[in-house]
């Protein structure tokens, strides 16, 4: 399981001390999860390595912002490893931690900006 972190600092340079834009974005993330969740789904499934290294990519943009970095920092990992040509079947199981640890990550920060 990838550990709860939150860069605050990272939070803040990115997006200030604006707690209402914090809650904005953190919603806007939420309601996109399962789509983005779906896209790694459906990678793995037609065992596509283009599309799941477009969906990381994509994913990492929608997480950057927030100071989310241990599972940024894992998203690059995979995505690193992805591209010396490792087979994503390797990673099926880490998609399962990273969306878990996405939403322990969300739900820590409203408790924070609440």
């Amino acid at each position: 399981m990838i550990k709860t972190y939150i860069n605050y600092e990272q939070l803040k340079n990115r997006i200030g001390d604006e707690k209402e834009l914090i809650y904005d974005f953190l919603e806007v993330l939420k309601s996109e999860l399962e789509n983005y969740e779906q896209n790694f789904e459906t990678a793995f499934a037609n065992d596509d390595k283009e599309a799941l290294l477009l969906a990381i990519h994509k994913f990492k943009s929608a997480i950057g912002i927030f100071g989310f970095s241990n599972i940024y920092d894992k998203l690059i990992f995979i995505e690193n490893e992805l591209k010396k040509n490792i087979s994503i079947n390797c990673f099926y199981n880490e998609k399962n931690h990273i969306f878990i640890s996405v939403k322990k990550h969300i739900d820590e920060l409203e408790k924070n900006i609440t």
